[in-house]
């Protein structure tokens, strides 16, 4: 008796999850397709806007501002400045200040709109890959507060994944119907995002060959002479700019490529080290699962609310739910292709976000938005080969993960390396205020003293100004060019050392060139003098060293900061 109705109760459950499942399916409101996706965009834009109203990095924060900055003044990347990563949002923001002014809303206007684009997006792929409604709006509002709001402004990883998002979206629609323009924005949406950085976008390329086994046999011949005619169009186009521009294709090859890679394996060396000292050369498995408790410990460092916890149960619950989906499809009539390949391009996401985190050592919230696009196509698989709405499992993971992200993520600024607490300093941007708080180490280099100190000087004088520190936003925001031959300050990245013997030489002698062709009359200096740059230090630069004690006529403070003037 207890048994019959025991099961009588389970299935009664059974049945009502079925009929839940179905309405949920068949749920699809009148112009969902039009304005969901445009409320999300404009909640994306105001989150992140929200958020990027809190504190600043001077060193990741400056990049893309004084790259948009020195484009919009005529300068030409990898001509007048080395910048192995960055150019795309360097263009883009350079179009911004084009329209709204050389200004913190132009900048931060940006980022929003970038962020609000990604969840729109994810909206119209989610639905693409058979998600329904409901699952797609949630996905989709969970991708805009995972994605931009870490950091707030401009940042090159976030371009780069952004744009290897639009490229894999466009692929799934291609392989449904293989159209010239598809395949074009593919490529260019992937060559965009190589130039906004490396990484991701060299490992999510990948996906490309995981979707295009959806391809119809008729179909394969047309995507890959339409992909081999597009990237010939994109080789040739860079030929010919390098042509018009005056562009050294060595040096260009040198700052993409060569120094780059040598960091990456610098990088992911260290990590190696560290596993073979903890389980014996080579590597095995064990190694393996040495990295990977790294990387969870690497995570909860920077987490105190240790929500890295969750994704761990997430994963297990991942991993049930494919082997599951996978029994189940045996014998049910499902897309095979489609299926596998959402489960394949979910692992390549979490890999992507694994390698990230190894290789470009920042903080791994910037790099979560990878996993979060792992368990949104676990989510899309299940909702695809079950009855059953097992993905909302995936869905409570993913609200509480994103609840603390929120409250101890972004709303902290832990990405930036600080702790932010309420801020009665603020600058003022009209009708909003950009709270002044900076990363610890920065604060003891810059206040916001000094900040008023150095617009105000420089604004009043019309000489040329140098300015070493990593706060270069000072020099746009001040209407003062910049003439330091490298995008940021980064040894062995931007700034070439010995290491590299002719490039090192190279650089430093555009530096002094530079210096007395712009006739440079100030020296201003972040911090110390020896070390303006938590990333380069002026015995990299032992050139210039020599040259400013040759040449030095007077040494003052602008605020805190020190100054040298080098020219009468």
């Amino acid at each position: 008796m207890t048994s019959s109705w025991a099961q009588s109760r389970i299935d009664f459950l059974k049945e009502k999850l079925f009929q839940t499942n179905t309405s949920i399916e068949s749920w699809n409101p009148p112009f969902s397709n039009i304005l969901i996706p445009c409320f999300i965009l404009i909640f994306g834009f105001f989150y992140n806007l929200y958020f990027a109203l809190i504190g600043f990095q001077p060193l990741d924060g400056s990049i893309v501002f004084d790259g948009g900055w020195r484009i919009l003044n005529g300068q030409i990347p990898f001509k007048d400045f080395s910048a192995p990563a960055g150019t795309t949002p360097s263009l883009i923001q350079a179009f911004f200040f084009s329209i709204f002014g050389v200004n913190w809303i132009s900048y931060l206007i940006h980022s929003s709109l970038f962020n609000g684009l990604l969840g729109a997006i994810s909206y119209i792929w989610f639905r693409k890959e058979g998600g329904n409604v409901l699952l797609s709006t949630l996905l989709s509002l969970l991708s805009v507060i995972l994605f931009y709001p870490p950091v707030g402004f401009p940042f090159i990883e976030t371009h780069s994944f952004f744009f290897s998002i639009l490229a894999l979206f466009l692929t799934s629609l291609a392989v449904q119907n293989v159209r010239w323009i598809y395949i074009v924005g593919i490529f260019v949406s992937f060559f965009l995002g190589f130039l906004s950085k490396q990484i991701p976008t060299a490992l999510l390329i990948f996906g490309i060959p995981i979707l295009m086994t959806r391809l119809q046999r008729k179909d394969l011949k047309k995507f890959l002479l339409y992909s081999v005619a597009t990237i010939i169009g994109i080789f040739a186009f860079v030929l010919l700019i390098n042509l018009i521009f005056g562009i050294d294709w060595k040096e260009e090859f040198f700052y993409l490529f060569q120094i780059t890679l040598g960091t990456g394996q610098d990088r992911f060396s260290g990590i190696q080290a560290l596993s073979q000292s903890n389980g014996g050369a080579g590597i095995n498995l064990s190694s393996l699962l040495f990295i990977l408790k790294f990387l969870f410990d690497y995570i909860l460092i920077f987490d105190p609310s240790k929500y890295s916890v969750k994704l761990f149960y997430l994963l297990i619950i991942s991993v049930c739910v494919i082997l599951y989906t996978a029994w189940k499809a045996r014998n049910e009539q499902i897309n095979t292709k489609k299926y596998l390949s959402q489960i394949v391009l979910g692992g390549l996401f979490f890999f992507s976000a694994i390698f990230y985190s190894m290789v470009s050592k920042n903080q791994p919230q910037i790099g979560f938005i990878q996993f979060f696009f792992f368990f949104a196509f676990i989510c899309l698989a299940n909702t695809n080969t079950s009855k059953y709405p097992f993905y909302f499992i995936f869905l409570i993971f993913a609200l509480l993960i994103a609840r603390e992200f929120h409250s101890n993520v972004n709303r902290t600024r832990m990405a930036n390396d600080m702790m932010y607490e309420h801020s009665e300093t603020k600058i003022s941007l009209g009708y909003l205020d950009l709270k002044w708080k900076l990363p610890t180490i920065y604060e003891k280099k810059i206040s916001y003293s000094d900040y008023n100190s150095f617009l105000n000087f420089s604004r009043k004088n019309p000489d040329n100004i140098l300015y070493l520190g990593d706060m270069t936003i000072l020099l746009g925001l001040s209407g003062k060019q910049s003439f330091f031959p490298a995008l940021w300050f980064h040894t062995d990245l931007t700034i070439p050392s010995d290491k590299f013997k002719e490039h090192h030489e190279v650089f430093q002698s555009r530096m002094i060139e530079n210096i007395l062709k712009y006739k440079i009359k100030y020296i201003v200096f972040e911090g110390e003098i020896e070390n303006f740059s938590e990333m380069c230090n002026l015995k990299v630069l032992d050139r210039l060293e020599t040259f400013i004690s040759k040449n030095e006529k007077e040494r003052f403070k602008i605020g805190n900061l020190p100054a040298i003037r080098i020219l009468d």
